[in-house]
């Protein structure tokens, strides 16, 4: 049994994602969320990007699509273990705003999200097994 894991971090303001879903796969993972909400919320959808600065998102249907997977598209993903299970970990990111002077104004946004998997399962069959002794 897959479990969906969703950190939500933005500093120094907060902003609740409400409309952001996340599909894990064996080796891949794929995060949406609102355009709307996002340009609502001053951070222009073509500026995000995962924790690898060149993997922007895609604007589909009113959502702004991430994407990594294992095979050629890592993104700065991190994969770890805690004993039980592995874990696929990125984030969402960005800065809008001057951060010079002495007073910044600059605003910082992460979206941080993982799937973990068991690192060892057990599956049922409808059908028995027979093994043959050779």
């Amino acid at each position: 049994m897959m479990r969906l894991v969703i950190h939500k971090v933005t500093k120094p303001i907060f902003i609740s994602f409400t409309d952001s879903f996340i599909t894990c796969n064996s080796s891949s993972a794929t995060v949406s969320v609102s355009r709307c909400q996002l340009f609502e919320d001053g951070f222009p959808p073509s500026t995000l990007h995962l924790q690898d600065d060149t993997c922007k998102g895609t604007v589909q249907d009113g959502r702004v699509l991430f994407q990594f997977d294992n095979d050629d598209r890592l993104c700065g993903t991190i994969l770890r273990s805690n004993g039980t299970h592995f874990i696929y970990e990125n984030s969402i990111q960005d800065s809008v705003g001057p951060s010079e002077g002495q007073i910044s104004r600059q605003r910082n946004f992460r979206l941080r999200f993982c799937c973990e998997y068991p690192l060892s399962q057990a599956l049922s069959m409808d059908v028995g097994i027979n093994p043959v002794e050779r």
